[in-house]
């Protein structure tokens, strides 16, 4: 007897894609204020790298503080999903 493996990485593929869609404005938003800080301190010929550590820090936390409701919502309605869907995986 062999057990179906497609529930499972249905359920892993929906972890991925979640996370990829939870992860993404805050990584996007850090790589963008990381490359026009880079800009601007290539124009002034700044060479010190911790000059963009602040601006990428806030722009971070202002992200979390405007999804961060959305966010734990699509962490809230995968977690739902899953447990919703224990009973039908367990198979005796």
């Amino acid at each position: 007897m062999y057990m179906d493996i497609s529930p499972v990485n249905d359920i892993f593929q929906s972890f991925l894609i979640k996370g990829v869609t939870i992860v993404l404005p805050a990584a996007s938003m850090s790589v963008v204020v990381v490359v026009i800080v880079a800009v601007i301190m290539a124009m002034m010929q700044i060479q010190d790298q911790s000059l963009t550590f602040f601006p990428k820090t806030i722009s971070i936390i202002a992200v979390l503080i405007i999804l961060g409701p959305w966010m734990f919502g699509q962490i809230s309605e995968t977690i739902i999903e899953v447990l919703e869907s224990l009973p039908a995986l367990i198979k005796v």
